[in-house]
């Protein structure tokens, strides 16, 4: 651009001073275009770093996180590790009969329902869970509306499974299950009869 002006300057023959000043005036123009074009870079730059975090935040860590935990108890015990958006990111048996129940799961990032239910199903095939059987689900987590929101939910799409599978079982959570057995235990009524001669 400078070579532009010099040779536009030379054919009109401009004085040395005015050619020296737009001379300057040509560079800081070039320093002004430099300087916004680095601008331009940072601000994209700063765009892809809040895009970043922003996905990072809002879909890596609701899924790929481990928020709470998910336990079912039919006779084996099964232990899910959840995101908080309910994906499994972890299975793990409490006992034996709860690893042949999880053997060759794929759990992986499913929602915690269909495992639940394929675990169910599975639990029904090897004999652990029959007509008129009883699992109990307890969830647990820091955040108290999560744990109760995510237990409510599991227990009515496991309720409505076991429905749809025609095979009457009682799906509970381990509070509802320890205040049936406090019930019952008020219900025992004890008839002593005398002994006859």
């Amino acid at each position: 651009m400078l070579e532009q002006y010099r040779k536009a300057n030379d054919r009109i023959h401009v004085p040395e001073e005015l050619m020296q000043r737009t001379k300057e005036a040509v560079r800081q123009e070039e320093k002004k275009q430099k300087v916004r074009t680095i601008q331009r870079y940072i601000v994209l730059a700063a765009c892809f770093c809040l895009v970043s975090v922003g996905l990072y935040f809002g879909m890596y860590v609701p899924d790929y996180t481990a928020y709470g935990t998910l336990a079912m108890e039919i006779n084996p015990g099964v232990q899910m590790t959840l995101s908080r958006s309910g994906r499994v990111l972890e299975l793990h048996a409490a006992n034996d009969d709860g690893e042949r129940l999880v053997e060759d799961l794929a759990y992986k990032h499913r929602s915690e329902q269909v495992v639940a239910d394929e675990l169910a199903d599975r639990a029904v095939e090897l004999g652990f869970l029959s007509e008129g059987g009883e699992i109990v689900l307890e969830a647990a987590a820091e955040d108290e509306d999560w744990t109760e929101e995510t237990e409510k939910e599991a227990v009515r799409t496991l309720q409505e499974h076991m429905e749809a599978q025609n095979l009457e079982v009682q799906v509970l959570t381990r509070e509802e299950k320890e205040r049936k057995e406090e019930t019952e235990e008020e219900i025992q009524v004890v008839i002593t009869l005398p002994a006859t001669p």
